[in-house]
């Protein structure tokens, strides 16, 4: 649509949080109340310029849906925001974790790849992509490399932010650069994750045992399933190398922390 093209509100959704507007060439947009608010609030409210939705705000609205747990309208959104951007990587990363959550893997599978064609470096697809090859118990040698380089670029990031916040003489950018790296650490726990599931996967029960203490030192305490899991798995490694000693030792720390019921119901079995 033309930048100074007319568009008329029809409608709105408070649910969605946003407005519904239609154009002159008969295409409907949303445009969520968080564009409005950032388009009208320099006029005190009083008149906006509101132009049609870019990729980028068809992603956020993407990530608002997808928050509310409206997963086939965040797919839709994020799908929207594709047909502006193709090569949006973001946005093929977002439908992929969508639509594996869906246990939709084949199809998951295909939008990783699109992301990973768009940005072959990025750590987060790296392992994603690691990951649903893991699940899907196929292309193990290709998924142990990608594996092994997202921990290796989430590594390197972190090292990265940590320098920054040595250096930087502003409180508030060490503090957004703090936030920053744990969130980067969170990543790289769950990568870390992944790369123990592969080297399990592929008999390497050892390297899995290395894999999951490092995820384990790098995750946070607060996420305890996540840290369940794996000493779960730690316990199921020690198993397969007969050291029982160790596996019970592992089982133990698991059910200490566990929440989740199922997982719970796992780890007992393993220590009864």
């Amino acid at each position: 649509m033309p930048p100074d093209a007319t568009i008329i509100v029809v409608g709105y959704n408070d649910s969605r949080r946003t407005i519904v507007c239609a154009a002159p060439e008969g295409r409907g947009y949303e445009i969520s109340y968080d564009v409005l608010e950032e388009a009208w609030k320099s006029a005190g409210h009083f008149l906006c310029d509101i132009r049609a939705p870019d990729a980028a705000d068809f992603f956020r609205m993407g990530e608002e849906a997808e928050s509310h747990g409206e997963n086939d309208r965040a797919i839709a959104l994020y799908r929207k925001a594709l047909e502006l951007r193709p090569d949006d990587a973001a946005s093929h990363l977002a439908v992929g974790n969508l639509l594996l959550f869906a246990g939709k893997k084949e199809a998951a599978l295909e939008e990783y790849l699109r992301a990973r064609k768009s940005a072959p470096a990025d750590p987060k697809i790296l392992n994603n992509l690691a990951n649903i090859y893991g699940e899907m118990g196929a292309n193990l040698d290709e998924a142990l490399p990608l594996s092994e380089e997202s921990v290796s670029r989430y590594r390197e990031e972190i090292a990265a932010i940590r320098r920054r916040i040595s250096s930087t003489q502003s409180a508030d950018e060490a503090k957004e650069a703090t936030k920053t790296l744990r969130a980067k650490e969170t990543e790289l726990a769950y990568a870390l994750g992944t790369l123990g599931q592969i080297r399990s996967r592929k008999g390497d029960h050892l390297k899995a045992i290395a894999a999951w203490q490092s995820s384990l030192e790098t995750a946070p305490l607060s996420l305890m399933d996540f840290r369940a899991r794996r000493w779960y798995e730690i316990g199921l490694a020690y198993r397969a190398l007969r050291n029982n000693a160790q596996a019970t030792e592992a089982f133990t720390n698991a059910a200490n922390i566990v929440k989740d019921p199922a997982l719970k119901k796992r780890i007992d079995e393993s220590l009864s």
